[in-house]
């Protein structure tokens, strides 16, 4: 279902993409893949608010492991709310790109968790640390043209020291 969603939102039908990702959901609503695929889809759209609450969404699943358990605990509905979100997603992107520095391929996801925790630096009016992840999402081969198109701000951040790959 999730391939028929991005199939939708490629040719322009979002609101096709959205339903087909609440079907998705309501189907397993346990699928970490799967929440954060939705989030994906929320920060290619810039909705940002509504992509936080589906990165920040702790799965019920009860096999978990403990190193994936704490970071989702630590953003439940009940705690800080929005900075503490804030606070995971930087925390996540540091960590996706400290492992693609170490080696492991980048993957879109890494690309749109550091895309958001650009676009919340942004949002908190820190332009240098928002500067900083696009720099580094450069360096590591994953900005993309298509990621500061319609974005005036990134696009102005990103400057010409982030050559952006193609798509």
């Amino acid at each position: 279902m999730t391939a028929r969603a991005r199939l939708l939102d490629l040719k322009g039908r979002p609101p096709e993409a959205v339903e087909t990702l609440r079907e998705a959901l309501r189907t397993a609503p346990r699928n970490t893949g799967l929440l954060r695929e939705i989030g994906a889809f929320y920060t290619r759209h810039d909705d940002l608010e509504v992509a936080l609450t589906f990165y920040s969404r702790r799965p019920r699943s009860i096999r978990e492991t403990r190193t994936r358990r704490a970071p989702w605990r630590s953003c439940s509905p009940g705690s800080a709310g929005r900075r503490r979100r804030s606070t995971f997603v930087r925390d996540a992107a540091g960590r996706a790109l400290d492992a693609i520095g170490q080696g492991r391929p980048g993957h879109d996801e890494d690309r749109q968790i550091v895309l958001l925790a650009a676009r919340l630096e942004l949002r908190s009016d820190h332009r240098e640390r928002a500067a900083a992840w696009l720099a580094d999402l450069s360096r590591v081969g994953l900005l993309r043209e298509e990621d500061l198109k319609g974005d005036r701000a990134l696009r102005a951040l990103a400057g010409p020291a982030a050559a952006p790959s193609g798509p």
